[in-house]
């Protein structure tokens, strides 16, 4: 497997990772430092997650119970996003 650390400031670190073979993570590991390129990107998704809650059985209306008659969840989504480029990387969730 190669390990690249990305270090950014402070204790915040990218790491990419490449396996090599399926096993045998602890006999590979050892620190070289190389000079790396990754392009920039930029990715963004968006989940529905009623869709997610009514795959794992959950009953968002019996979730509920006891708080109030008149609550409903109508709508729950999950963003994330994430950019890097020769600056840096900004991700949000």
């Amino acid at each position: 497997m190669k390990l690249l650390e990305l270090p950014y400031k402070g204790d915040v670190s990218m790491y990419v990772m490449l396996p090599n073979e399926r096993y045998g993570l602890p006999e590979v590991l050892e620190t070289t430092l190389v000079e790396v390129k990754i392009p920039a990107f930029e990715y963004a998704q968006q989940i529905d997650l009623i869709n997610v809650f009514e795959k794992l059985g959950i009953d968002l209306k019996s979730a509920l119970v006891g708080l109030s008659a008149q609550l409903e969840i109508n709508k729950a989504i999950q963003q994330t996003k994430i950019k890097t480029d020769d600056i840096g990387t900004e991700a949000a969730a």
